[in-house]
C-alpha cells in the first residue's frame, strides 16, 4: 500500500506510483529543502528501488549496490535515503517484520541519528514505532536515545529507552 500522506513529512514516492527517472528529489533532499543533497549515482539507485517495490530480493540487491557505491563515494546522506525508501518500498505493513526489514530500517535510523538534525530521525522513527518493526527492534530506540543524548538532552533520551522498553522491544535476532 502507498505510505500515508505526510506520514514523514518528506516527499516520498508511493511504492504503487510509477517512479520518474527525471525525479531526482530524495526522502532527506525534500525534509531539508534542498535540490542539490545526493548525487546521481544514489538517486538511481532510490528510483529503481521504487521500481521494484514489494519484492524484497530485489530491494535487498539494489540496497547492497548503493552500499557498495557508498563505499567508494562516502557520504551519509544518499545512503540514508536509499534505506529510508527501501524500508517504505519493502512494506512496513508485514507483521511480524522480517529480520532484513529490521536490519534495513536500523541502518537508516543510526544513519539519520549521527547527525544533528533531530527532526528527520524523529519523524522516522515515530514512522516505524507504528509498525511492527518499531513495537519490536530495541535498536531502534537505542540509535534514538544515542543521538539525543549527544544533543545534551539526556532526560529526552531516557523516555526514548522507557518507551522502547514500555513497547516490549528487544533483540530481534
Amino acid at each position: 500500500e502507498p505510505p500515508e500522506a505526510g506520514a514523514w513529512n518528506i516527499a516520498v514516492q508511493p511504492a504503487s506510483a510509477p517512479h520518474d527517472e527525471g525525479d531526482r528529489t530524495s526522502p532527506l533532499e525534500a525534509s531539508r529543502g534542498s535540490s542539490a543533497l545526493c548525487d546521481a549515482a544514489p538517486k538511481s539507485v532510490v528510483g529503481r528501488i521504487w521500481q521494484v517495490a514489494g519484492k524484497p530480493s530485489e530491494i535487498l540487491q539494489l540496497v547492497q549496490e548503493a552500499e557498495l557505491l557508498h563505499a567508494t563515494r562516502g557520504g551519509n546522506d544518499p545512503l540514508a535515503d536509499v534505506y529510508m525508501v527501501a524500508v517504505e518500498a519493502y512494506g512496513l505493513r508485514r507483521s511480524p517484520a522480517p529480520n532484513e526489514l529490521c536490519d534495513l530500517s536500523v541502518k537508516a535510523m543510526r544513519l539519520l541519528c549521527r547527525g544533528s538534525d533531530t527532526t528527520a530521525a524523529a519523524r522516522f522513527h515515530e514512522k516505524l514505532r507504528r509498525s511492527s518493526v518499531g513495537q519490536r527492534e530495541a535498536r531502534l530506540f537505542e540509535a534514538r536515545a544515542s543521538q539525543l543524548e549527544r544533543l545534551g538532552e539526556v532526560e529526552a533520551a531516557a523516555e526514548v529507552l522507557n518507551d522502547g522498553i514500555r513497547s516490549g522491544a528487544g533483540p530481534v535476532r
